[in-house]
């Protein structure tokens, strides 16, 4: 099945899922304003959680939007200690079990800093924020919610980014893939949030990623 979406022209193949650019009728490369897909199909290196913890476990997350939220559910699930700050009021009345909040923070928390071994950036804050920029002069490893989404799922994952377009080709795509009887989750950016995702009986995700995402993110392959 070959799909064409203006220049970028792709092939999947049932069971291979095989991505490639192509070249305008002109020759030349794809615009780079075009979304830009890749796939991570077990060959990703992924920020190894286990490698930023030392005396401490705490992971840090910084913005409680559903991105954030969903991030702090994926660590109450998964018994892991965490602590949110935002910049807001609690935006929700039930908050997952397990974790400390800091609502209204403009800076962190007296003494937090020294607990973290970790810090995961929601997707909507630029590196500038002064809760993000804090972390990162202090030398903490920075994530997003895609890295602790990767070392969960064994299932390739297409990753759609772009200034354009991207929610158009991550729509099409799921549906297609979909209308082959593939078992497709599609979300990130656009839906929910890749983390509220995670099934042991999804075949491929298709996930909307911000230039945000991949700012804190590491080596996703895009």
């Amino acid at each position: 099945m070959r799909i064409f979406f203006d220049a970028l022209n792709f092939t999947i193949h049932a069971g291979a899922f095989d991505l490639r650019w192509c070249r305008t009728a002109a020759g030349r490369e794809a615009a780079p304003r075009q979304p830009m897909l890749a796939m991570c199909a077990g060959h990703y290196r992924p920020f190894h959680a286990e490698a930023a913890m030392t005396e401490s476990s705490l992971t840090v997350v910084i913005g409680f939007g559903i991105t954030g939220q969903s991030v702090a559910r994926h660590l109450s699930a998964q018994h892991q200690d965490f602590a949110v700050i935002d910049t807001r009021p609690c935006p929700v009345s039930a908050l997952p079990a397990q974790g400390e909040y800091y609502w209204e923070s403009e800076s962190w928390p007296a003494g937090l800093l020294e607990r973290a071994a970790q810090v995961v950036v929601s997707p909507g804050l630029s590196p500038q924020h002064p809760l993000v920029s804090f972390a990162q002069t202090s030398g903490l490893p920075l994530c997003s919610d895609i890295d602790l989404f990767m070392t969960m799922t064994e299932a390739p994952v297409i990753g759609v980014t772009g200034t354009n377009g991207k929610s158009t080709v991550v729509s099409l795509v799921g549906h297609l893939l979909n209308a082959q009887g593939l078992a497709c989750e599609v979300g990130g950016n656009l839906g929910p949030p890749a983390l509220d995702l995670l099934s042991q009986h999804t075949e491929v995700y298709v996930l909307e990623l911000s230039s945000f995402q991949l700012a804190y993110s590491g080596d996703l392959a895009l």
